[in-house]
């Protein structure tokens, strides 16, 4: 009984402290930052989104905001296929272009607090579930610079994610058969002008 007891208690107490040696950040951006509806286009992402393009996203759940992570171990930022999704927000319904989540968000145990990891934001259309599914499926995407960022020390309070977030713009992904139908145009054009 006293070896489970004391087994029971070095768990619990790893655990304790493996919750604590994660570093920490606020998960929103600034008016220094904000999300704008693309200007290359042709106005597609702000007529999706019923904003302006060139301006600010509109307010509402429209768009979804995600917070992708990677550990810090190389001078270079890494590739978004190496970055893990750690948390998703939806945009705000009180400001234009701006997300936030309410509570601050806990990397994995591979950075302590205190240490840096690498950051990035994309954005997508609420109602296609997830980045992925908004690029393949037509909707409105986009994506922050990934950055390096120092997270929150235990028993600092987190870093807020606007120190080093720049604004970035939503456009719209023409769907794959769009783009398919446009290339077969373009070949036919060139087959009939080969022929004259």
């Amino acid at each position: 009984m006293n070896k489970l007891l004391v087994i029971s208690s070095l768990a619990v107490a790893l655990a304790s402290v493996n919750g604590y040696s994660q570093g920490t950040v606020v998960f929103a951006n600034s008016s220094a930052s904000l999300v704008v509806c693309s200007t290359t286009d042709g106005g597609q992402a702000a007529a999706r989104l019923s904003g302006v393009a060139g301006q600010a996203t509109p307010k509402g759940t429209t768009l979804t905001a995600g917070l992708y992570y990677a550990p810090d171990g190389s001078a270079t930022a890494p590739e978004w296929s190496a970055m893990t999704l750690l948390s998703s927000t939806p945009f705000s319904a009180l400001s234009a272009g701006r997300f936030s989540s309410s509570l601050s968000v806990t990397t994995p145990a591979t950075t302590a607090p205190g240490a840096p990891a690498w950051f990035g934001v994309r954005a997508w259309e609420t109602s296609f579930g997830n980045y992925d599914a908004s690029l393949n499926g037509g909707g409105s995407v986009g994506n922050s610079s990934i950055f390096k960022l120092t997270t929150g020390a235990a028993g600092a309070p987190p870093t807020p994610l606007s120190t080093a977030l720049q604004g970035f713009s939503v456009s719209v992904v023409p769907e794959p058969s769009a783009l398919a139908l446009g290339i077969i145009g373009l070949a036919g054009l060139f087959i009939i002008r080969r022929r004259q």
